[in-house]
């Protein structure tokens, strides 16, 4: 007769805890230490967090939630939305404004602003000479 597994002691906190744990330090971006004490200990939120990142199941469930999102026509690709996030992503960098043109400049493109609001944003590739190495081809 086949040995069964042990049986284990049930979770002190539900999953659905620590996944509002992670949630939250996602999205405040507050330190592990500072988590609420409802969402359990902070050690036990990261682990999850990390375990879940080595096994793919965040990237997959991203690529899911997005690709059923993007099938019913409920996400909008439009360059001004990556801008403002791009931008929003690097507030911290305020003091360094051409920070943005330096990590544009790998990418082999130009962005340019409209000095009106009413009119969108410009995306122009630019391509590099031929014996400029760029960050993403060097060796």
């Amino acid at each position: 007769m086949p040995v069964g597994k042990k049986p284990r002691r049930p979770p002190v906190r539900s999953k659905r805890r620590l996944i509002n744990g992670i949630r939250r330090r996602t999205r405040t971006g507050a330190p592990w230490r500072n988590d609420p004490a409802h969402h359990g200990e902070w050690e036990s939120v990261y682990g999850l967090l990390r375990r879940r990142q080595r096994d793919g199941t965040w990237s997959r469930s991203l690529t899911q939630l997005q690709a059923g999102a993007d099938a019913r026509g409920l996400i909008t690709w439009a360059l001004d939305r990556l801008e403002a996030l791009v931008r929003h992503r690097l507030k911290r960098l305020q003091f360094r404004p051409d920070a943005l043109d330096g990590f544009m400049a790998g990418t082999g493109l130009n962005l340019d602003t409209s000095p009106h609001p009413d009119e969108p944003t410009s995306v122009t590739t630019v391509s590099p000479a031929p014996n400029e190495l760029t960050a993403c081809q060097r060796p």
